[in-house]
């Protein structure tokens, strides 16, 4: 709970100077939690089959990455012209958002079944619900600076 704790606790002071926006969603992640993603996963999953793991994590991290890529390109997208936009672009972009968010999850769980298979439920849950928490503070982060239409 410690760990939770602090790392909250980093979230929320590292958004407050948020100004500029990263690239790709990896970087602005790793700008969020001012940390290597890997050296806070070590801090909270325990990893008795270690070299295993970082096997699958880095399997999975090169997946996800490219619905990150794909996701992070739909939100430049919407806040560049968010006025401007038809009803049929924005119908687009929210329809892409959701199969991009669905096909992560999909993704997720597959590793989540392969982690448990080789390094057991534990290891498996950890990894789960940090990749959750990581998820959380990215959304919390990227929509809390994308703009809203008015009505």
């Amino acid at each position: 709970m410690k760990k939770i704790f602090s790392l909250l606790v980093i979230l929320i002071f590292s958004t407050a100077g948020f100004s500029q926006v990263p690239k790709t969603e990896t970087q602005q992640l790793a700008k969020l939690l001012g940390a290597n993603k890997k050296e806070i996963v070590k801090s909270f999953v325990d990893l008795p089959q270690e070299d295993i793991f970082w096997e699958l994590f880095d399997e999975y991290e090169k997946h996800r990455e490219s619905f990150g890529s794909k996701r992070y390109s739909l939100l430049v997208q919407y806040a560049e012209n968010y006025e401007g936009h038809s009803d049929k672009k924005l119908e687009e972009i929210i329809e892409k958002s959701v199969k991009l968010k669905n096909d992560a999850e999909q993704l997720l769980l597959k590793y989540f079944e392969k982690i448990k298979a080789e390094c057991g439920i534990k290891t498996a849950s950890q990894f789960y619900f940090i990749q959750r928490f990581f998820e959380a503070s990215l959304n919390a982060n990227i929509l809390g600076n994308l703009p809203i239409i008015e009505k």
